[in-house]
């Protein structure tokens, strides 16, 4: 098997050459035959080729902006679970501190500089999650070659969801980094009339997807949000987060006590739910409930 994301060395069965291929993703199937490329412009069938050696590297990159002592305490658990996901899985996560931080504009949209710095120091086809800060990992068994890639075609640079509240989230996302995908970002910061919406980034996001078709035509939109942007929270009739689900994202929860005290009934094992209207009331279902 050809695993995404790996570096590579490919053996020319006619030449007998050894080819360094660079890391490898698929971009289309043809019969029994699966077309390649490479992050240093290798593109090949499979059957011309035979893999003679695979050095790992790491497949995914963890991306979390977290910024302020206090902030970074009030949510360790939610950050230790991302830590401890990643490395049960092989995955690199960085997270985004102070270096980051741009003073004049709200904290969330320094994102924008985190990634667009991230996006910088890895290759072509690289993949990335983007995850908020307040994101539990609430099923690590779950890989995201196996629960993700197979949502994310190989011919888009973004995986987005429409949340359970009806509304495209960019809390968790997923990305390939590409020249587009470095231009959108880039363009992202550059919509500074969405200085002070209460979606920040998000609402520029969405702005541009709005505006410019072009844009869109990149970007995979799923409704399947509790693939891996579950909430508390939603629309009458939306499914909500339950125990063997992926993550749970505490979207829309301001107030970081209450984001512990969430955190603590979940590793207790109960199921609370948020009222839509006033998130700081919680009720608890039963599993017979889901």
């Amino acid at each position: 098997m050809i695993v995404h994301g790996v570096l590579v060395f490919l053996r020319n069965v006619t030449m007998g050459a050894n080819v360094e291929a660079g890391r490898i993703f698929p971009i289309g199937k043809c019969h029994r035959s699966y077309w390649l490329q490479t992050t240093l412009g290798f593109k090949f069938c499979c059957e011309r080729f035979k893999l003679i050696c695979i050095w790992p590297i790491s497949m995914v990159t963890i991306l979390t902006l977290s910024i302020g002592h206090d902030f970074c305490k009030a949510l360790q658990d939610c950050l230790q679970s991302k830590r401890l996901y990643a490395g049960r899985h092989g995955y690199t996560y960085t997270e985004g501190g102070e270096t980051y931080w741009d003073r004049n504009r709200p904290i969330p949209w320094s994102k924008v500089p985190f990634v667009l710095s991230e996006l910088s120091k890895l290759p072509d086809g690289a993949l990335l999650w983007l995850s908020d800060a307040d994101v539990l990992i609430t099923n690590p068994a779950l890989s995201i070659e196996e629960h993700i890639l197979p949502y994310f075609p190989a011919t888009k640079d973004m995986l987005m969801t429409v949340d359970s509240c009806g509304h495209l989230n960019s809390g968790n996302m997923f990305m390939r980094n590409s020249l587009w995908l470095r231009d959108f970002w880039r363009r992202v910061g550059e919509q500074t009339d969405l200085l002070y919406h209460i979606w920040w980034e998000n609402a520029a996001i969405i702005k541009l997807l709005e505006q410019n078709p072009m844009d869109l035509k990149h970007v995979e939109i799923t409704s399947d949000h509790t693939r891996f942007n579950s909430y508390l929270q939603g629309l009458p009739g939306k499914k909500l987060w339950c125990p063997s689900d992926f993550l749970v994202h505490f979207a829309g929860v301001y107030d970081l006590e209450r984001i512990q005290t969430l955190v603590g009934v979940i590793r207790l094992g109960k199921i609370p739910r948020l009222s839509l209207k006033d998130t700081r009331k919680i009720s608890y279902i039963s599993i017979n409930e889901l």
